[in-house]
């Protein structure tokens, strides 16, 4: 069935530890270009704990094209127009779990196809517990580095020979500063209630569904805050010792928004 954005509204979701390791990409230094046909998934979703697993699993026919993720690096896939998608079986997209990660969406010129890329730079991530304590801290090397990687891979499709040479020409972009901006919120709330030491911990799940003759592409942002309470309270742990963030019950979704 793909999926669900209604779902997805309403419930916590993540992708899980999926990454299709089994697809094979075109690699050109830091970027790794996947053509969608080998892409796809099928997703088996189940709920945990108040969160929503939609455990992708490589299928030949799967209704789902996934695109990976590359630490300090940049991963892209051309999607289909979604009349094309539709007829081969395709409904939706998804991409890795992101903590600090930036989606583009390019529009290809003279098609109704889409390219779509996770650009990673981790090694710029804020230090220590900086991005925990503020969620929509993102350092200036990141947000650049960034950038370089989508126009190194926007200058590898211009130079791919002919027929597959295509011009991209960006139409949108989502990035933490906006997709935590919910996170951000929930981090102040609680800070206005008193409570010190307040951090965040969560993730955002970013999608694509075709409705139509377009695809619509969402975000969704879920999370919690552990935190230090009044009065020499211990601090709330996610899960006792253990700090094992999928066992707690306070789970929510901070955010949720169509980008494009």
């Amino acid at each position: 069935m793909g999926i669900n954005v209604n779902n997805v509204r309403a419930t916590p979701t993540r992708v899980g530890g999926f990454n299709g390791s089994a697809f094979v990409p075109a690699i050109n230094g830091q970027h790794r270009r996947y053509t969608w046909g080998p892409c796809r998934v099928n997703l088996t979703p189940a709920v945990a704990n108040g969160v929503n697993s939609l455990n992708p699993a490589v299928a030949l026919a799967g209704d789902t094209i996934f695109l990976p993720y590359l630490q300090d690096g940049i991963c892209s896939v051309r999607l289909p127009d979604a009349v094309t998608a539709t007829a081969n079986g395709v409904n939706s997209f998804l991409t890795a779990d992101m903590s600090g990660c930036k989606v583009f969406i390019d529009r290809v010129t003279a098609s109704n196809d889409l390219i779509v890329y996770h650009a990673n730079n981790v090694s710029n991530s804020p230090p220590g517990n900086a991005g925990a304590l503020n969620p929509v801290l993102q350092l200036p090397g990141c947000t650049m580095t960034l950038s370089q990687l989508h126009a190194l891979a926007v200058g590898h499709y211009q130079a791919l020979p002919a027929p597959n040479t295509a011009v991209p020409v960006v139409a949108t972009e989502i990035t933490k500063p906006i997709y935590n901006i919910g996170a951000a919120a929930e981090v102040q709330r609680k800070k206005t209630q008193g409570r010190t030491n307040v951090e965040f911990l969560g993730g955002t799940v970013v999608f694509g569904v075709v409705n139509g003759a377009n695809w619509e592409f969402y975000y969704q942002t879920w999370g919690s805050t552990s935190y230090t309470r009044p009065g020499n309270a211990p601090l709330r742990l996610f899960s006792g010792a253990q700090h094992d963030p999928m066992h707690s019950h306070n789970w929510k979704v901070l955010g949720f928004a169509r980008f494009f």
